[in-house]
């Protein structure tokens, strides 16, 4: 293990800020927060996401990240997003838009990210929850519940599963 691996690793475990695991249940929920890694073809999954929980009654942020220097960000680009150049040199999210979206408390905070890059742990450690949801097994150490699916929560199945769970706990 390198050193600055180690470092790393160190401060992501020290980033467990937001401890809050006091989900009020789906009747209380008001914010809830999208975590994704853009990818080819998600665009209509993200909206499906952001569509289904707002049908709800639930005000939905997003926070994109693209592994893309931020001057080669598409201008038609309008979601928050975390660049790979809005690193610092252990992975730690830096700017207005990362800054933004970790200042609010969310009661329910949604990991569509895929792989195993440090800023995904960064992100979902820094983030104000009361329950944290994620799709991979690697997330495992900072994700109150994981949710097995097809797609890796991408299908209107998956979406289904999560909101029928959302509305499960602490159920009145």
């Amino acid at each position: 293990m390198s050193l600055i691996s180690w470092f790393r690793e160190r401060q992501i475990r020290n980033l467990n800020l937001h401890g809050s695991t006091d989900y009020p249940g789906w009747d209380s929920t008001q914010r809830i927060a999208i975590y994704f890694e853009v990818l080819p073809n998600f665009e209509k999954d993200i909206e499906a996401w952001q569509k289904i929980l707002e049908s709800e009654g639930k005000e939905v942020e997003l926070l994109a990240y693209q592994p893309i220097k931020r001057k080669n960000l598409d201008d038609s680009w309008q979601r928050p997003t975390i660049c790979k150049d809005d690193r610092n040199w252990w992975s730690k999210p830096r700017g207005e838009d990362y800054s933004s979206f970790i200042q609010h408390n969310y009661e329910v905070f949604i990991d569509l990210s895929r792989g195993n890059e440090a800023v995904h742990e960064i992100v979902a450690r820094s983030v104000n929850a009361s329950l944290k949801v994620a799709f991979d097994p690697q997330k495992e150490a900072w994700a109150d519940m994981l949710v097995k699916c097809e797609k890796s929560g991408l299908s209107e199945s998956c979406r289904k599963e999560v909101l029928a769970l959302l509305k499960f706990i602490n159920a009145k």
